[in-house]
């Protein structure tokens, strides 16, 4: 704890260490200014390639919740009158619409990250179900019915 303070307070630091958002505004402003000599060019293309990242675990993450539900949606149909399955697979195909639209190219990932994430999907979806029920080993669903918004498995 005292580290972090200290972190915090250490003038000595550079700023990007000491206060990550105000290294943000000072390098937007420098950029806008277009002052080169200004940029902090090596944290600037670490921050920048961590966007990048960040998008591909939200691609990801959206995608695990989608096909969990479209799962416990298939294999639960009993429950599906009390619970918020609907709910959420239409929210998480919305999301991940605006996710692809904002950033096209991340939809060429969907295809590499599509087996590890249907595992994932289906861990999480036997857990929740609190049932043994046996799931197929691959996705039983294209691509393009997890993300149509009319698709719901019966």
């Amino acid at each position: 704890m005292a580290e972090t303070k200290l972190a915090e307070t250490d003038p000595a630091l550079p700023l990007y260490e000491r206060d990550f958002h105000e290294w943000t505004e000072y390098m937007t402003a420098v950029l806008r200014k277009r002052d080169a000599g200004a940029l902090d060019w090596e944290h600037l293309a670490e921050a920048i390639e961590s966007l990048g990242g960040r998008d591909r675990r939200e691609l990801k993450s959206r995608l695990t919740v989608l096909i969990a539900h479209l799962l416990k949606w298939q294999h639960q149909p009993d429950l599906r009158p009390v619970s918020t399955w609907s709910a959420t697979i239409f929210e998480r195909r919305i999301q991940f619409a605006g996710l692809i639209e904002q950033s096209p190219s991340l939809k060429a990932q969907i295809r590499e990250a599509w087996p590890k994430v249907y595992r994932r999907a289906a861990a999480y979806a036997l857990r929740e179900m609190k049932a043994p029920i046996p799931l197929p080993r691959t996705c039983p669903y294209t691509q393009e019915q997890v993300l149509d918004f009319e698709f719901y498995p019966d």
